[in-house]
């Protein structure tokens, strides 16, 4: 009889604990934060200054070196929705901006490529 007390108690623990372990492991619907991606498609080395402000504030300043065909991709970078102007300058091919809202789980792309800058925007 003690061993199937012992059993119980056990099976017992286990059924409590299992549901709150679900509850532990479940990962987030929610998407991260926007994401911010920097494409180098030219045959030479650019340097490529990325700035991102919003109200006039900087909230975003990176200045990657990437060699062709290459990427630099920052993750999470904005947490929150909002309206932001992204500004894109490549030495010898010029200056570029859009405007971009930094919804979570969506993504730009600032590509450089055939000597011109261009904006790929997508969302999960």
């Amino acid at each position: 009889m003690e061993q199937q007390s012992s059993r119980r108690a056990v099976l017992l623990g286990t059924v409590g604990i299992i549901p709150v372990m679900g509850c532990l492991a479940t990962p987030s619907s929610e998407p991260a934060g926007a994401h911010l991606s920097v494409s180098n498609y030219t045959e030479t080395e650019r340097t490529i200054r990325v700035e991102v402000t919003a109200d006039g504030e900087r909230l975003f300043y990176k200045t990657p070196i990437l060699p062709p065909a290459e990427s630099k991709l920052y993750e999470n970078v904005f947490e929150k929705p909002r309206d932001t102007t992204v500004t894109v300058t490549v030495d010898g091919i010029g200056e570029r901006s859009t405007t971009w809202e930094t919804n979570p789980g969506a993504m730009l792309e600032a590509v450089v490529e055939n000597n011109q800058i261009k904006f790929e925007v997508s969302t999960s």
